[in-house]
């Protein structure tokens, strides 16, 4: 069990950021909310997939429930829409608080 700063806040970059910098460290390049805005504003582009995958590996890594993490990370596309983004990360979030 972990605990993600900004976990409930209204704003997705928040929430993205404090979720990149649990999974891949506070001074990793794409632990900033800027990131989120750039990269899956109005839609995820290839490099915010890339990221999203770089954050299931540093959860894998980190974390207990491994599999869930590799079947989330094998399921990831490079086609998702904003709204899916922000539902992964809230959901990896809840895991990471479990």
């Amino acid at each position: 069990m972990g605990y993600i700063l900004h976990a409930d806040h209204r704003d997705p970059a928040m929430r993205y950021e404090s979720l990149a910098k649990y999974a891949l460290g506070s001074n990793h390049k794409s632990a900033r909310a800027t990131v989120y805005d750039f990269d899956f504003v109005p839609k995820p582009n290839n490099d915010g997939v890339n990221i999203l995958g770089e954050i299931l590996d540093g959860l894998i890594f980190k974390e207990s429930n491994k599999e869930e993490l590799v079947v989330i990370k094998e399921s990831l596309k490079e086609n998702i829409s904003q709204r899916t983004a922000i539902g992964l990360i809230n959901y990896l979030i809840k895991i990471v608080e479990k």
